[in-house]
């Protein structure tokens, strides 16, 4: 006898998914999906900074190697030559030893920032100091090659001054032979196309160089940066560098300018011939990414308040005819803090050239650079 089917029985169900289902199944594949992205973006970011940190290290060994070569750099110059250049700028100082070594760091110092120029006008301007005894200037034969590179670009002024730190860092190093096969082809190119290469970062942005970064540091002997003095540290400003560096300490007492073995402008201090912030500690060159922000947010000097465009030039005191790296630059303006004195290397939020716009904050923290790879 046949089974009668009961009218009220719920009938089976069929292979497919509810609505309800589906947008479980759906709201779950996005929490994964963006998990994984998040992984894979994290994963992208980690690895630019690895690449820049390759690069930077790669650029500091080979910076670091002609920079500590100045330390027994023979200079171009003779004894008529040298008599020539106490006339010149020193007349009222005695032909003794004192002098001889205050001419030979200035004569260095010149020489050093013409043959490692952290910008064009190192290059483009020539000698400040170096003159022959027929009061001829002495141009290197390296700072010759950078300004018919410079000459060379099509670009106007303010382009090349925009990136020009890092123009010349790439100038510095491919004049060594063995740099050039160091370096990949995606750790090298032209950012704002005026012919003059960079290295680049990570996320592609020039790395840019400061020969000098007076500022670079917590606590500073160059107390005339208006900064409160430092705990512990009687006579010792503090600046605005929270990252310090691992081998620029800041402390003339404790770690003396490397290339004033003499003590000359110690003993110039002393006499009440120089200002304090001529006796200076031991600077190394900065080479620096602005890091995942893309901000850099470090001072490269200005020779006025009038322009972000219009860069420190380093020429000779205008009484004393020393050339000091460790002079604050040319913006009398005061910050938020009453500060006046700025300092190349020092953070500062402010528009420059290299594109940074001020914010009412220091972005300088994620900065990746060579006085801290390891971190």
């Amino acid at each position: 006898m046949n089974e009668q089917r009961n009218p009220q029985q719920t009938p089976l169900r069929t292979g497919g998914f509810t609505l309800v289902e589906l947008l479980v199944a759906i709201t779950i594949i996005g929490i994964l999906a963006a998990a994984v992205l998040g992984a894979l973006q994290s994963a992208r970011e980690t690895a630019r900074v690895a690449k820049t940190r390759s690069t930077i290290a790669k650029l500091h060994n080979i910076v670091m190697q002609k920079y500590e070569s100045y330390q027994t750099r023979r200079l171009p110059l003779g004894t008529a030559d040298f008599n020539a250049l106490r006339t010149k700028f020193h007349v009222a100082e005695p032909a003794d030893a004192n002098t001889l070594a205050r001419i030979q760091l200035n004569a260095l110092r010149d020489l050093m920032r013409m043959e490692m120029p952290d910008r064009w006008t190192d290059a483009v301007d020539g000698p400040q100091y170096l003159y022959d005894s027929s009061d001829t200037k002495i141009w290197p034969s390296l700072t010759g090659h950078y300004k018919r590179v410079y000459d060379n670009s099509t670009a106007d002024a303010a382009t090349k001054a925009r990136y020009g730190a890092a123009e010349c860092l790439y100038q510095i190093v491919m004049t060594d032979p063995d740099a050039v096969s160091q370096f990949a082809e995606n750790e090298i190119g032209d950012v704002d196309e005026d012919g003059l290469k960079e290295f680049l970062d990570g996320w592609g942005r020039p790395l840019m160089f400061i020969r000098w970064p007076a500022g670079f540091v917590v606590y500073s002997n160059l107390t005339t940066h208006g900064g409160a003095a430092a705990a512990g540290r009687a006579g010792y400003a503090t600046l605005d560098w929270s990252i310090p560096s691992e081998f620029q300490s800041g402390d003339a007492s404790t770690d003396p300018d490397q290339f004033d073995k003499r003590n000359v402008m110690s003993r110039l201090y002393d006499a009440g011939k120089v200002a304090s912030d001529a006796v200076g500690y031991g600077l190394y060159p900065l080479i620096y990414s602005a890091g995942p922000d893309g901000i850099y947010d470090i001072n490269l000097g200005r020779d006025s308040a009038s322009s972000s465009a219009d860069l420190l030039k380093y020429t000779l005191h205008t009484t004393t005819k020393d050339l000091n790296p460790y002079a604050p630059d040319k913006d009398d303006r005061a910050d938020a803090t009453g500060k006046t004195r700025r300092y190349v290397g020092q953070p500062l939020d402010d528009d420059a050239p290299n594109g940074d716009a001020a914010n009412d904050q220091l972005d300088h923290y994620d900065n990746i650079h060579n006085h801290r790879l390891g971190n």
